[in-house]
């Protein structure tokens, strides 16, 4: 997959989890092609509120292009929850094996990164 900027980079066939709107979670798989099917899904614990936002289809590749907007390498995790400012995060393992956690606002901007 390319990024707008044509640099190169992947999305692995990792998971990305979904907060569902009881406040469960659900891992799904997803594609290069971003086609995605369902893992694993867990129910909510009894303090568990769901994210208002989800990772549908346009959100994903929306997702997927903010992230290769930052950084090159292998998208290994893709995740929503209920945090106002960032609702989105993504993780990239890049070429020489470092991580990068991305925090996006609900508008796909960079908010925060972590580099492990």
């Amino acid at each position: 997959m390319r990024d707008s900027k044509g640099r190169g980079g992947r999305f692995s066939r990792d998971s990305a989890s979904t907060g569902d709107s009881d406040g469960g979670e659900t891992e799904v798989r997803v594609t290069e092609d971003l086609t995605s099917s369902v893992i694993a899904t867990d129910a909510a614990d009894g303090d568990d509120t769901g994210p208002v936002l989800t990772l549908d289809d346009a959100t994903i590749r929306a997702l997927v292009a903010a992230t290769f907007e930052e950084a090159e390498g292998t998208i290994t995790d893709l995740d929503v929850d209920g945090d106002d400012t960032s609702p989105y995060d993504a993780s990239v393992l890049t070429s020489d094996n470092r991580s990068i956690d991305i925090d996006f606002s609900a508008d796909f901007e960079v908010v925060g990164t972590d580099l492990d």
